[in-house]
């Protein structure tokens, strides 16, 4: 699934199914991929997390954590309280973690085991 973003006279495509996670810079968000590679995207945060959020594919599932992550929670492979560590795994058998606090992990821990009804 991809989401094709506009701006001026700019073109983005992001593929979602390759997205780790997009991360809030000031009024802009980077969108970091599994394979390791991130591209600036001149949209907030609360705009990808919009552009996203109408995709009908039931394989795209996200999760706004906090002010500034909004996660990519198909590729979520392994979450560690207590190092504060989120990692991310791709078809491909590529990974990238992510340190995130203990407090917004325990959200990501509550919502991959379906305890948080509250859709994000």
């Amino acid at each position: 699934m991809n989401i094709t973003l506009y701006n001026r006279d700019e073109l983005f495509v992001v593929h979602l199914e390759s997205v780790a996670y997009f991360k809030a810079e000031d009024h802009f968000s980077r969108v970091f991929y599994i394979n390791g590679t991130d591209v600036l995207l001149p949209f907030g945060l609360a705009d990808i997390c919009e552009y996203v959020c109408k995709c009908d594919d039931p394989s795209v599932a996200f999760m706004r954590v906090g002010r500034s992550l909004f996660l990519n929670l198909h590729n979520v492979s392994h979450v560690n309280l207590l190092r504060e560590k989120l990692t991310f795994v791709d078809n491909y058998g590529k990974s990238v973690s992510l340190t995130v606090s203990k407090r917004l992990l325990r959200n990501v821990v509550a919502h991959l085991k379906g305890e948080d009804a509250e859709c994000e």
